[in-house]
């Protein structure tokens, strides 16, 4: 509520509205087509990194802010890889800050604050960071398979045979030195790919307002 206090005293913008899920955000984004999304990562019904994708295929797709408190491996990953404008997270002068990230995607730039870029500089010079250890199919599989799903439920999700999913598992954990399932998720959750705390319905999660691939 901090946040839509701030927006709608900005000339700059209009303020459209808010939403609690994934899917009324979308729906938001349909009948209005706004110019400017801010989205927590942090959805009870959506990851949020799959909310950036199906916006920006959008036919007039906005512009994306995240806005959010992860600031674990997964996320700086993601976000690095992910269609977006910037990231801000809710932590210090966030209103001045803020509102510098909407003046910067309005003008069709990139913002990432100083903390969010020295952060991302980090594992990045980290040689034993996951992504410079695993394929491109091994990352694309880790957020399911480090949730502990059945290698035919993925099997079925991702159009993969169970006994490919079942060689992807077995070669992932073997890269990151794990030897059971079970410590396999609990590294995905120490590096941000599984929240165990899954926020409760109706929380106030994503925000939408609408105005006129490396590392940073």
């Amino acid at each position: 509520m901090a946040v839509k206090r701030m927006i709608k005293a900005w000339r700059e913008v209009h303020y459209i509205g808010v939403a609690t899920t994934a899917a009324q955000g979308l729906e938001l984004c349909h009948v209005h087509q706004p110019d400017i999304v801010l989205l927590d990562l942090q959805l009870p019904d959506a990851d949020g990194f799959d909310v950036v994708v199906t916006l920006a295929s959008l036919p007039s797709p906005p512009r994306v802010l995240l806005l959010t408190v992860k600031s674990d491996e997964a996320t700086l990953y993601r976000a690095h890889r992910a269609p977006i404008a910037g990231m801000v997270w809710k932590a210090g002068h966030i209103h001045d800050t803020l509102r510098l990230a909407i003046g910067e995607a309005l003008a069709g730039r990139k913002y990432f604050p100083a903390d969010v870029r020295a952060a991302m500089r980090i594992i990045r010079s980290d040689p034993a960071a996951f992504f410079k250890i695993l394929s491109e199919r091994e990352l694309f599989l880790l957020p399911l398979l480090s949730q502990g799903f059945p290698d035919v439920q993925i099997a079925v999700q991702t159009g993969l045979s169970p006994a490919t999913v079942k060689s992807h598992r077995q070669h992932i954990m073997a890269k990151l030195d794990l030897h059971r399932t079970a410590d396999l998720i609990r590294w995905a959750a120490a590096k941000g790919f599984v929240d165990f705390l899954r926020p409760q319905a109706g929380r106030l999660l994503g925000r939408v307002i609408m105005s006129s691939d490396n590392f940073h």
